[in-house]
């Protein structure tokens, strides 16, 4: 395995960037995959067909859906940390949401709280 050091970033507009996102964006999606083919973490089930949702990226937004579960919510972090280790990036948790759909306030704060002490 060949590995590449890099020493200055890309500059905006450059042409590589869109297919160096593309290749980092599929590592989350294997990261994704591989922790619900493990039963680790389980996406949102949505329409008749209870089609299973878990990951949905544009551009450079990512969107993870997930249950209501403390136990979802500390594996959706430990997959952002395994995914700066394996891919040496950096993802910035100030500009990240948690936003909540049929979450009571209670448990949405403790969900805030447990991902602010990992």
């Amino acid at each position: 395995m060949v590995e590449f050091r890099t020493q200055r970033g890309l500059r905006q507009g450059d042409f590589i960037a869109p297919f160096l996102f593309l290749m980092v964006a599929e590592g989350l999606s294997g990261l994704m995959r591989q922790t619900s083919l493990c039963n680790l973490f389980l996406g949102y089930n949505i329409g008749a067909q209870q089609l299973e949702v878990s990951l949905l990226q544009f551009v450079d937004d990512i969107i993870i859906f997930a249950r209501d579960s403390i136990h979802d919510v500390m594996c959706i972090k430990a997959i952002l940390i395994c995914f700066e280790i394996v891919f040496v990036l950096k993802v910035n948790f100030i500009k990240s949401r948690l936003p909540a759909f049929d979450v009571e306030d209670l448990a949405l704060r403790r969900y805030v709280r447990v991902c602010v002490k990992l």
